[in-house]
């Protein structure tokens, strides 16, 4: 059981190194390109229409990357915040299949007894401030009404 997660983790670590070593190498080859193509374009543009016109075309090239860049960054977090709300569901679930497997419910009681009440008190409050903590982490409780929606105004759906 452990051992799977840790083997699974495991193939998740690889891939994140892999994919970030790829992501770099794209990354280093894209800015090379970007470099040349700028140069290529300013010297083309200077020597065809004079020297004013080359920086303004080279601005130009460079507002448009950064335009296109916006845009795929605003789309991804469109995704992302869609996203959010099914995966946090499914991580609950598999937490409570977690804490339902047997070896773990017994290795709990084990561990209940080797401490003995006194041992276990400092522990379940412990846990219950981490448990506070990790249910808040995001800066707000959830008994506190959002900005906005009290009022039902237009404003809370954006």
């Amino acid at each position: 059981m452990i051992a799977a997660l840790f083997d699974d983790l495991k193939l998740k670590v690889d891939g994140m190194l892999k994919l970030a070593v790829a992501g770099a190498i794209v990354a280093g080859a894209t800015t090379a390109a970007l470099i040349c193509f700028a140069v290529v374009l300013f010297l083309w543009t200077q020597q065809n229409y004079g020297t004013l016109e080359g920086w303004v075309a080279l601005g130009a090239l460079f507002v448009l990357v950064a335009a296109i860049g916006t845009t795929v960054f605003l789309v991804v977090r469109q995704r992302v915040k869609r996203r959010q709300p099914r995966e946090r569901a499914q991580e609950a679930s598999a937490l409570a299949r977690f804490l339902q497997e047997p070896a773990v419910l017994l290795t709990g009681v084990q561990i209940a007894r080797t401490l003995g009440a006194r041992g276990l008190l400092p522990l379940l409050i412990l846990g219950a401030v981490v448990g506070g903590v990790m249910m808040n982490r995001n800066g707000h409780s959830g008994h506190e009404p959002r900005r906005g929606a009290e009022t039902g105004t237009a404003e809370s759906a954006v």
